[in-house]
């Protein structure tokens, strides 16, 4: 089962002067990070919140923003004036220096200088409610773009399967002629007059190890096999396909320095150019 790392939830919890609006957004990200904007909470729930966002959603960049229903006139509305007038003096500078149009609308948002000290007595519950139902609609959204994903994904290695069949088949079809070009080769060193039996088995076992290409098909088959079985487990797989691919590619590689005809290279080409897509959709994988 595979989800995508990106996704976005929103829900709210509460009535009245105590309704919240949680808000989820979730990108790519190579590790758990969180980011909280909005309402002022407490650092044990703050904590609470990201432990089990952590535990939730595993991976990626997520930015959780909470907002109380309505700002009343119990609110305290606070500007952080240094912050503001340090930015402020930043553009001042860079306008001047650079001559450049720049202004504060380029570095923030209200929301980086002005916070909201509300005296509604909101309860960790119910933010916490509030988050809950947020992230449950921001993973339905994961499954659904990651359906899309998988199905992207195993349409390209049955591409993939068919160029190999067309591969075997022509490497099968080449090892013969290449067969009789080396016994017309090995003819030649026997009719020399110095000929020695040492070089002989060593230009048998060069020829062979340039054109065997039989150990690097079976790796090739056996990783797109064990690349395919991820699709089915259930639990987080985005890493183990990412180092399946790398696999993958090496032996791709491989079979490639070692193709004899123009027919094998080619369909190397269009076998790397398919894993090159399927790395860039393998990044936004959970």
């Amino acid at each position: 089962m595979i989800y995508s790392m990106t996704g976005y939830g929103a829900s709210s919890s509460g009535v009245g002067k105590n309704k919240i609006n949680a808000e989820l957004k979730a990108l790519n990200g190579k590790f758990f990070e969180l980011k909280i904007r909005g309402l002022d909470i407490s650092f044990n729930l703050s904590k609470t919140i990201k432990d089990y966002l952590f535990k939730t959603l595993n991976r990626g960049s997520v930015h959780l923003y909470l907002e109380s229903s309505k700002i009343s006139a119990q609110d305290n509305v606070n500007l952080n004036s240094a912050k503001f007038e340090l930015l402020n003096d930043i553009v001042e500078q860079v306008n001047k220096k650079y001559k450049k149009s720049l202004n504060l609308n380029h570095l923030l948002r209200i929301n980086d200088f002005i916070s909201i000290s509300s005296e509604h007595n909101i309860s960790d519950e119910i933010i916490l409610n509030a988050i809950k139902k947020s992230c449950k609609n921001l993973i339905k959204m994961r499954r659904i773009e990651g359906k899309s994903l998988e199905k992207d994904i195993l349409n390209r290695i049955k591409y993939i399967d068919s160029i190999m069949l067309i591969i075997k088949k022509t490497i099968k079809k080449d090892n013969k002629i290449r067969f009789q070009k080396y016994q017309k080769k090995i003819e030649n060193i026997v009719n020399h007059k110095s000929f020695e039996t040492t070089r002989l088995h060593q230009e048998i076992a060069i020829l062979a190890e340039k054109s065997d290409v039989t150990e690097e098909i079976v790796r090739l088959s056996s990783h797109l096999k064990f690349f395919k079985s991820l699709f089915r487990q259930n639990q987080p797989v985005g890493r183990k396909l990412s180092f399946t691919l790398q696999e993958i590619l090496r032996e791709v590689n491989t079979l490639g320095s070692k193709a004899s005809n123009e027919e094998t290279t080619r369909n190397v080409i269009e076998i790397k150019e398919e894993i090159e897509k399927i790395k860039e959709q393998v990044l936004n994988i959970l």
